[in-house]
């Protein structure tokens, strides 16, 4: 245990160093490779009924599978939120299988545990809004759109974080095009969600979710892979160009390299 622990201090060891180096000299710092794969989330509660639990978070609210459906339980406020994180491109698109069963509900498009900046979309009898949260009866925007939504709906939101603007189509028909929201603000400290129902009573059911935000899907340990990003790490090797900056950083590297190896030899021998 204590030489597996010291294998991984002096991986880790290299690779802060290989990073330091990197920055100063341009060059590419070592890696280990993925230990996760970013994908996409496709959620079908009729055939996930456990899975779908690393993927949405619901912040004390009750959600269980019930015929095929996540269905809301509480006769009060049920949320959830679902796990991604932000994309380099900004573009957000979750598409909700929704059977609300005449049930008021929100979409989540962007929650930043800021009432001024979190933007919903929130479905009515003669239409929906295009608002953020409120607080003491204070809501800082808010847009009406008169539409007819169906009790059994696909609704896709889309949500291009570069000019915060927002999409929505219902069964494939647009009914929001590129609406302008607020930005997310400085004021927003918190984790930010893009994507998530609130349903104001039990009952409401989501039999799919499709989302092209990114997750980050685990792996089982792949030995062959581990060796092989391993070795990576003992061959990296950096230039500046310049020879005695390139001797000292030739010293840093090896020292560091050798003794990786060294205790690798010790690992395999059981010694």
């Amino acid at each position: 245990m204590a030489d597996s622990r010291l294998l991984v201090g002096l991986c880790l060891s290299l690779l802060i160093s290989s990073l330091a180096i990197s920055l100063v000299t341009g060059t590419g710092a070592a890696s280990l490779g993925d230990i996760g794969g970013a994908v996409n989330q496709n959620i079908d509660f009729e055939t996930d009924t456990h899975g779908w639990k690393n993927d949405i978070f619901t912040i004390g609210s009750d959600w269980k599978i019930t015929d095929g459906a996540l269905t809301s339980q509480s006769p009060g406020s049920n949320r959830f939120f679902l796990q991604t994180g932000g994309k380099p491109d900004g573009m957000h698109t979750a598409t909700y299988h929704i059977e609300s069963g005449g049930r008021p509900y929100a979409v989540i498009i962007r929650d930043t545990g800021y009432f001024g900046d979190s933007i919903q979309l929130r479905v009515v009898p003669a239409g929906v809004y295009l608002e953020s949260y409120e607080i003491l009866g204070y809501r800082p925007f808010q847009k009406f759109i008169p539409a007819s939504i169906p009790n059994t709906a696909v609704v896709t939101v889309t949500l291009d974080e570069s000019t915060s603007r927002v999409t929505v189509t219902v069964d494939g028909n647009v009914i929001i095009r590129n609406e302008e929201v607020p930005a997310d603000g400085i004021l927003s400290w918190g984790t930010v969600y893009y994507g998530g129902i609130t349903a104001e009573s039990p009952g409401f059911r989501v039999t799919k979710i499709v989302s092209d935000a990114e997750a980050f899907d685990e792996q089982s340990f792949d030995l062959l892979g581990f060796i092989s990003s391993l070795s990576g790490v003992l061959v990296w090797y950096t230039s500046s160009g310049v020879p005695l900056v390139d001797a000292f950083i030739n010293l840093i590297i090896k020292i560091q390299q050798l003794g990786i190896a060294l205790v690798i030899i010790t690992i395999i021998r059981g010694n």
